[in-house]
């Protein structure tokens, strides 16, 4: 797997060599060098025959709450014509709180695969926004 994570993991201590060390791509506010890593990884996952693990919201949420998700990782989905998995982190927000004493279940589920065949006819922000349905259906965010 690789991963995609914001250009700012580089600048905290120990993370950011971790995130380099195995194999993040990281995204960033220019366009032009979201757009390289959108190739990067297209490359990656046609080269090593892989998956991208994307957190759409594009930043870490402390309310639980889904957040708009983002059009980059379905541009790439979209070039690589790959299956898309979607995958739940529960419990998330009681985790991040910083006074918490002891330590905390999150709950990882896989609930959903989308197929190339499904969303060849879409934009990436049409597949954005059927991800996002999705995953607040499962979480029971969905509103009519």
């Amino acid at each position: 797997y690789a991963l995609v994570g914001k250009k700012a993991l580089l600048n905290i201590p120990g993370i950011g060599s971790l995130a380099s060390s195995i194999g993040t791509l990281y995204a960033s506010d220019v366009k032009e060098e979201n757009m390289l890593m959108v190739d990067s990884a297209v490359k990656y996952i046609s080269e090593k025959q892989t998956s991208v693990v994307i957190a759409p919201e594009g930043t870490r949420n402390f309310t639980g709450e889904i957040r708009p998700f983002k059009h980059g990782g379905f541009n790439i989905a979209l070039r690589c014509k790959c299956p898309i998995t979607l995958v739940a982190f529960t419990n998330m927000q009681e985790a991040m709180k910083k006074k918490r004493k002891k330590f905390i279940k999150i709950n990882v589920e896989v609930f959903d695969k989308i197929m190339p065949e499904e969303y060849e006819n879409m934009s990436a922000g049409e597949l954005a926004e059927l991800c996002e349905r999705k995953y607040k259906k499962f979480l029971g965010q969905y509103e009519k």
